[in-house]
Protein backbone atom coordinates (compact mmCIF):
# COMPACT_ATOMS: atom_id res chain seq x y z
CA UNK A 1 0.00 0.00 0.00
CA UNK A 2 1.41 3.45 -0.91
CA UNK A 3 2.33 5.94 1.64
CA UNK A 4 -0.58 7.97 3.38
CA UNK A 5 -3.43 5.32 1.40
CA UNK A 6 -5.51 2.91 3.74
CA UNK A 7 -6.40 -0.62 2.16
CA UNK A 8 -9.93 0.17 0.28
CA UNK A 9 -9.90 3.60 0.81
CA UNK A 10 -10.10 3.82 -2.98
CA UNK A 11 -9.01 7.06 -5.15
CA UNK A 12 -11.09 9.99 -7.02
CA UNK A 13 -9.13 9.53 -10.31
CA UNK A 14 -6.30 7.51 -11.84
CA UNK A 15 -4.10 8.83 -14.71
CA UNK A 16 -3.40 6.79 -17.33
CA UNK A 17 -0.64 7.21 -20.26
CA UNK A 18 -0.89 5.34 -23.31
CA UNK A 19 1.12 6.23 -26.50
CA UNK A 20 -0.01 4.51 -30.05
CA UNK A 21 2.65 5.03 -33.10
CA UNK A 22 1.20 4.95 -36.82
CA UNK A 23 3.22 4.53 -39.76
CA UNK A 24 1.54 7.96 -41.06
CA UNK A 25 -1.07 10.71 -39.79
CA UNK A 26 -3.80 9.09 -40.11
CA UNK A 27 -7.11 11.23 -40.93
CA UNK A 28 -9.28 10.21 -38.15
CA UNK A 29 -9.44 7.54 -35.34
CA UNK A 30 -12.54 6.08 -33.82
CA UNK A 31 -12.59 5.31 -30.37
CA UNK A 32 -15.02 3.01 -28.32
CA UNK A 33 -14.84 2.61 -24.60
CA UNK A 34 -17.48 0.80 -21.88
CA UNK A 35 -14.76 1.40 -18.90
CA UNK A 36 -17.69 2.99 -16.92
CA UNK A 37 -18.64 2.27 -12.92
CA UNK A 38 -21.59 2.35 -10.96
CA UNK A 39 -20.45 5.37 -8.74
CA UNK A 40 -20.80 9.05 -10.01
CA UNK A 41 -17.00 9.57 -9.69
CA UNK A 42 -16.81 6.30 -12.42
CA UNK A 43 -19.20 7.58 -15.23
CA UNK A 44 -16.57 10.13 -16.80
CA UNK A 45 -13.46 9.62 -18.76
CA UNK A 46 -11.39 12.78 -20.26
CA UNK A 47 -9.42 11.75 -23.09
CA UNK A 48 -6.85 13.97 -25.18
CA UNK A 49 -5.51 12.67 -27.86
CA UNK A 50 -2.67 14.53 -30.18
CA UNK A 51 -1.67 14.31 -33.47
CA UNK A 52 1.16 16.83 -34.84
CA UNK A 53 0.60 20.26 -33.48
CA UNK A 54 -3.32 19.37 -33.17
CA UNK A 55 -4.87 18.38 -29.69
CA UNK A 56 -8.00 17.65 -29.35
CA UNK A 57 -9.54 16.80 -25.84
CA UNK A 58 -13.31 14.74 -25.22
CA UNK A 59 -15.26 13.81 -22.12
CA UNK A 60 -17.02 10.01 -22.83
CA UNK A 61 -19.53 9.37 -20.70
CA UNK A 62 -22.29 6.01 -20.39
CA UNK A 63 -24.07 7.89 -22.85
CA UNK A 64 -21.40 8.85 -24.70
CA UNK A 65 -18.97 5.92 -24.96
CA UNK A 66 -17.61 6.61 -28.67
CA UNK A 67 -16.02 9.69 -30.55
CA UNK A 68 -13.79 9.81 -33.62
CA UNK A 69 -10.97 12.15 -32.84
CA UNK A 70 -9.66 14.22 -36.02
CA UNK A 71 -13.24 14.97 -37.92
CA UNK A 72 -13.45 17.87 -40.63
CA UNK A 73 -15.03 21.00 -40.00
CA UNK A 74 -17.80 20.11 -41.12
CA UNK A 75 -18.66 17.24 -39.12
CA UNK A 76 -17.17 19.29 -36.25
CA UNK A 77 -20.11 21.64 -37.03
CA UNK A 78 -23.22 19.12 -37.02
CA UNK A 79 -22.24 17.32 -34.41
CA UNK A 80 -21.80 20.54 -32.25
CA UNK A 81 -25.33 21.87 -34.04
CA UNK A 82 -27.02 18.42 -32.88
CA UNK A 83 -25.57 18.43 -29.26
CA UNK A 84 -27.00 22.43 -29.11
CA UNK A 85 -30.38 20.43 -30.02
CA UNK A 86 -30.52 18.49 -27.93
CA UNK A 87 -29.35 20.06 -24.76
CA UNK A 88 -32.59 22.75 -25.14
CA UNK A 89 -35.17 19.68 -26.00
CA UNK A 90 -33.72 17.65 -23.30
CA UNK A 91 -33.33 20.88 -20.99
CA UNK A 92 -36.24 21.48 -18.40
CA UNK A 93 -35.20 24.75 -17.04
CA UNK A 94 -34.54 26.10 -20.26
CA UNK A 95 -37.95 24.78 -21.73
CA UNK A 96 -40.22 26.28 -18.44
CA UNK A 97 -38.53 29.53 -19.09
CA UNK A 98 -39.31 29.42 -22.67
CA UNK A 99 -43.21 29.12 -21.60
CA UNK A 100 -42.93 31.72 -19.11
CA UNK A 101 -41.55 33.75 -21.84
CA UNK A 102 -44.08 32.82 -24.63
CA UNK A 103 -47.17 32.88 -22.86
CA UNK A 104 -46.62 36.29 -21.39
CA UNK A 105 -48.07 37.73 -25.13
CA UNK A 106 -48.88 36.41 -28.70
CA UNK A 107 -48.17 36.47 -32.03
CA UNK A 108 -45.00 36.05 -34.02
CA UNK A 109 -43.60 39.57 -33.90
CA UNK A 110 -43.32 39.18 -30.79
CA UNK A 111 -41.83 35.71 -30.32
CA UNK A 112 -39.47 36.43 -32.94
CA UNK A 113 -38.07 39.21 -31.12
CA UNK A 114 -38.35 37.57 -27.68
CA UNK A 115 -36.08 34.22 -28.95
CA UNK A 116 -33.67 36.52 -30.92
CA UNK A 117 -32.96 38.65 -27.89
CA UNK A 118 -32.84 35.43 -25.91
CA UNK A 119 -30.38 33.85 -28.19
CA UNK A 120 -27.77 37.02 -28.42
CA UNK A 121 -27.83 36.94 -25.02
CA UNK A 122 -27.18 33.28 -24.18
CA UNK A 123 -24.71 33.32 -26.92
CA UNK A 124 -22.50 36.65 -25.48
CA UNK A 125 -22.06 34.83 -22.26
CA UNK A 126 -21.99 31.22 -23.70
CA UNK A 127 -18.97 32.57 -26.45
CA UNK A 128 -17.45 34.51 -23.05
CA UNK A 129 -17.26 31.83 -20.73
CA UNK A 130 -15.94 28.99 -22.99
CA UNK A 131 -12.94 30.88 -24.37
CA UNK A 132 -12.29 31.63 -20.46
CA UNK A 133 -13.31 35.78 -20.35
CA UNK A 134 -16.24 35.21 -18.06
CA UNK A 135 -15.87 32.68 -14.85
CA UNK A 136 -19.17 31.96 -12.57
CA UNK A 137 -19.84 29.05 -9.91
CA UNK A 138 -22.15 26.67 -11.52
CA UNK A 139 -23.15 27.11 -7.30
CA UNK A 140 -24.49 30.52 -8.60
CA UNK A 141 -25.54 30.47 -11.82
CA UNK A 142 -27.82 27.56 -12.09
CA UNK A 143 -29.93 29.03 -8.62
CA UNK A 144 -30.66 32.13 -10.74
CA UNK A 145 -31.63 30.41 -13.83
CA UNK A 146 -34.41 28.93 -11.58
CA UNK A 147 -34.81 31.76 -9.85
CA UNK A 148 -35.11 33.48 -13.28
CA UNK A 149 -37.55 31.08 -14.06
CA UNK A 150 -39.77 31.92 -11.18
CA UNK A 151 -39.96 35.88 -11.64
CA UNK A 152 -41.24 35.73 -15.48
CA UNK A 153 -43.80 33.59 -14.17
CA UNK A 154 -45.07 36.07 -10.89
CA UNK A 155 -44.78 38.38 -13.70
CA UNK A 156 -46.75 36.66 -16.02
CA UNK A 157 -49.42 36.46 -13.02
CA UNK A 158 -49.44 39.92 -11.97
CA UNK A 159 -48.76 42.02 -15.06
CA UNK A 160 -52.61 40.89 -17.18
CA UNK A 161 -50.77 42.45 -20.24
CA UNK A 162 -46.88 42.24 -20.77
CA UNK A 163 -45.05 45.42 -21.67
CA UNK A 164 -42.92 43.87 -24.69
CA UNK A 165 -40.17 46.43 -23.91
CA UNK A 166 -39.56 45.71 -20.84
CA UNK A 167 -40.37 42.07 -21.06
CA UNK A 168 -37.63 41.57 -23.82
CA UNK A 169 -35.32 43.80 -21.83
CA UNK A 170 -35.92 41.35 -18.76
CA UNK A 171 -35.44 38.19 -20.89
CA UNK A 172 -32.06 39.46 -22.52
CA UNK A 173 -31.22 39.94 -18.90
CA UNK A 174 -32.49 36.33 -18.11
CA UNK A 175 -30.70 35.02 -21.36
CA UNK A 176 -27.31 36.22 -20.20
CA UNK A 177 -27.67 33.61 -17.35
CA UNK A 178 -28.55 31.06 -19.19
CA UNK A 179 -26.02 30.77 -21.51
CA UNK A 180 -23.59 30.19 -18.16
CA UNK A 181 -25.87 27.00 -17.91
CA UNK A 182 -25.33 26.29 -21.68
CA UNK A 183 -21.42 26.73 -21.28
CA UNK A 184 -21.59 24.15 -18.61
CA UNK A 185 -22.75 21.60 -20.25
CA UNK A 186 -20.74 22.10 -23.14
CA UNK A 187 -18.04 21.87 -21.12
CA UNK A 188 -18.00 18.56 -20.09
CA UNK A 189 -17.75 17.73 -23.56
CA UNK A 190 -15.67 20.35 -24.08
CA UNK A 191 -14.51 22.21 -27.26
CA UNK A 192 -12.63 20.61 -30.29
CA UNK A 193 -9.27 21.23 -30.21
CA UNK A 194 -8.62 22.51 -33.55
CA UNK A 195 -12.11 24.03 -34.30
CA UNK A 196 -12.98 25.90 -31.34
CA UNK A 197 -15.00 28.30 -33.17
CA UNK A 198 -17.02 25.89 -35.42
CA UNK A 199 -17.65 24.14 -31.98
CA UNK A 200 -19.07 27.25 -30.48
CA UNK A 201 -20.89 28.46 -33.56
CA UNK A 202 -22.83 24.76 -33.96
CA UNK A 203 -23.50 24.63 -30.25
CA UNK A 204 -25.40 28.25 -30.51
CA UNK A 205 -27.18 27.35 -33.71
CA UNK A 206 -28.36 23.88 -32.56
CA UNK A 207 -30.02 26.09 -29.59
CA UNK A 208 -31.55 28.02 -32.00
CA UNK A 209 -32.74 25.24 -33.80
CA UNK A 210 -33.95 23.52 -30.73
CA UNK A 211 -35.54 26.44 -29.65
CA UNK A 212 -37.62 27.11 -32.80
CA UNK A 213 -38.57 23.75 -32.38
CA UNK A 214 -40.38 23.90 -29.63
CA UNK A 215 -41.98 26.81 -30.46
CA UNK A 216 -43.52 25.01 -33.70
CA UNK A 217 -44.29 22.23 -31.09
CA UNK A 218 -45.61 24.68 -28.61
CA UNK A 219 -48.14 26.04 -30.66
CA UNK A 220 -49.69 23.15 -32.80
CA UNK A 221 -50.14 21.40 -28.79
CA UNK A 222 -51.77 25.13 -28.32
CA UNK A 223 -53.75 25.22 -31.42
CA UNK A 224 -54.94 21.88 -31.24
CA UNK A 225 -56.23 22.22 -27.59
CA UNK A 226 -57.67 26.39 -27.10
CA UNK A 227 -57.69 27.48 -31.23
CA UNK A 228 -56.85 31.11 -30.13
CA UNK A 229 -58.10 33.38 -32.46
CA UNK A 230 -54.44 34.10 -33.95
CA UNK A 231 -54.34 30.82 -35.13
CA UNK A 232 -57.73 30.10 -36.97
Amino acid sequence: TSAGLTPGAGASYFLMLMKVSFASAPDSMHLAVDLFGTAPRERQLTLKAHRGPDTEAVVLTPLQTTHRFFRSAWHVLVDYTLLGVEHILLGWDHLTFLITVLVAASGWPYWWRVLTGFTLAHSLTLTATLLGLLQVSAAIVEPLIAASIVWMAVLNVLQHQAVIRQRLLMVFACGLLHGMGFASAISDLGLHGIYQWTSIVGFNVGIELGQMLFLLAFLAEVSLRFKPKWCR
